[in-house]
């Protein structure tokens, strides 16, 4: 998924604005190398760098505040937390909970038309059939532990 094809999709992700900012969604957030090639530049356009390691296995984006230091290029997955009808995505096998168990009434249940499914498809089929998983906080070792862990 190129990065055009991208932000085509986020622009079709609705927002959560029943979301309560608790920060429980940000965790293990696998994503692509077109996410992390914008998130490199946002950092560099802004002169930020961020943490090697998030703390207790958090993004290590995420400020004790509970605010994202790269929401504005935040990754498709994060993009996706709360507004998904179906709760869990399946990433090389492993299932990625997406709706929010702290604050269930925030989940939108978003279902989207033709336009937003193709997307979504695509997004998951690059996530799928990547080699390189890129996160933040994680080194490519811990993904990869968790996506094999006995379930």
């Amino acid at each position: 998924m190129n990065l055009q094809q991208l932000k085509y999709f986020w622009s079709l992700i609705p927002n959560t604005p029943g979301c309560k900012g608790c920060g429980n969604c940000c965790k293990i957030a696998p994503f692509i190398k077109s996410e992390y090639i914008t998130i490199q530049e946002y950092l560099r356009g802004n002169k930020q760098t961020l943490p090697e390691k998030g703390i207790d296995g958090y993004c290590s984006a995420l400020a004790l505040d509970n605010k994202c230091l790269i929401y504005p290029v935040r990754p498709t997955i994060c993009r996706l937390w709360g507004t998904q009808e179906i709760t869990e995505f399946k990433i090389k096998g492993r299932a990625i909970e997406l709706n929010c168990k702290v604050h269930p009434e925030a989940n939108l249940n978003f279902h989207g038309d033709s336009r937003y499914q193709h997307y979504l498809r695509l997004y998951l089929l690059a996530l799928n059939t990547t080699k390189t998983h890129y996160m933040l906080g994680f080194t490519e070792a811990e993904l990869q532990a968790y996506l094999t862990r006995k379930k």
